[in-house]
């Protein structure tokens, strides 16, 4: 069974405003743009304030196991991290 967590819901909320902003664009241009800088602003806030209590590492961020040339040694995700990769503290 799947089961989704309030907290990971929580953090999908700018996407899904900002999509309810795009469909908004069409029927009223000035509110389908506020709905969408409040998703922004929500997003970067999200970005910027939430940080694991022990090191500090974002739970957008995440590590690559083997980094090769193609691939950077850290990469940013949609979906938030439950476990910080570096020091294994629930977020």
């Amino acid at each position: 069974m799947v089961r989704i967590r309030l907290l990971r819901f929580f953090m999908l909320l700018p996407s899904l405003l900002a999509l309810v902003g795009l469909g908004l664009c069409s029927l009223n241009p000035a509110a389908g743009f506020t709905v969408m800088l409040i998703a922004f602003v929500l997003f970067g806030l999200f970005v910027f304030l939430i940080v694991c209590p022990q090191c500090g590492k974002s739970p957008y961020v995440r590590k690559a196991l083997s980094p090769g040339p193609l691939m950077p040694a850290t990469y940013s995700t949609p979906i938030a991290e439950s476990v910080c990769s570096d020091c294994g503290h629930p977020f």
